[in-house]
């Protein structure tokens, strides 16, 4: 039955259970549904060159680098930079080695990755490891400002010219 209504998903890797789910993901024969949700905002992070930058606190992702720093929405200093596509690096290289499935699909905790300054550090990975499916930047209601229409139709756009198929039905419910 859960493999009926699962149509996709993903897995934060570094969480402290991710083990647990890939044992479960494979009992429940779930492993081309089950893709990688990156995480930058909650966990412990996998790289420790992220630990001291603005991402973390106490040895954890605080989730509120785009409140102390909103300008870092679109641009990142370059040490920072460098941190988070090491982080990046290290959650795909994880999801890879748990070898769940060959045709990933990635996902983001919070949407941070339709962040222009995140999305121009993860296109090119995602370019190098083959990764072609990526969420779009579609969660916009009828009533949200033009200006957040532009913002997401240009996310979109970038994510398209990276050859990226996307995940148009991302977020819904199966029907029973």
């Amino acid at each position: 039955l859960v493999n009926e209504v699962i149509d996709r998903a993903t897995l934060m890797v570094n969480m402290p259970y991710s083990e647990s789910a890939v044992k479960k993901i494979s009992e429940l024969n779930l492993n081309k549904k089950i893709g990688l949700h990156l995480n930058l905002t909650e966990g412990t992070p996998l790289n420790c060159e992220i630990l001291n930058k603005e991402f973390c606190e106490n040895g954890v992702f605080s989730g509120k680098v785009f409140e102390k720093h909103p300008f870092s929405k679109f641009v990142l200093k370059k040490r920072v930079k460098l941190a988070i596509e090491e982080e990046l690096r290290a959650q795909i290289e994880k999801y890879m080695n748990y070898n769940i499935s060959q045709e990933i699909h990635v996902d983001s905790h919070q949407h941070v990755h339709i962040k222009w300054s995140l999305l121009r550090v993860l296109l090119p990975l995602l370019r190098e490891y083959n990764i072609k499916s990526i969420r779009l930047g579609i969660n916009i209601p009828n009533n949200i400002n033009v200006i957040k229409k532009i913002y997401r139709a240009l996310v979109n756009k970038m994510i398209h010219k990276y050859d990226c198929s996307g995940i148009v039905d991302a977020g819904g419910i199966a029907a029973l």
